[in-house]
């Protein structure tokens, strides 16, 4: 039904962004460190930009199954 699609793409939603918060925490305290590792930096950005590209792929996907 809607409503468990609804449900679904909520939950999945919070999730991501959950999970970018946690990145940016880590950056965030990684560039507080006096030798800051910036190839895990990189990686991190590069972790957040790929679930941004999930939630927008989520997103889409909810669009066209609510359809």
């Amino acid at each position: 039904t809607l409503d468990t699609l609804k449900g679904s793409y909520d939950a999945a939603q919070k999730n991501i962004d959950a999970q970018i918060a946690s990145y940016n925490k880590m950056i965030a305290a990684e560039e507080d460190k006096k030798k800051t590792d910036k190839d895990r930096i990189k990686e991190w950005q590069q972790a957040i930009e790929d679930l941004s590209e999930q939630r927008k792929e989520l997103f889409e996907d909810f669009i066209n199954n609510k359809m």
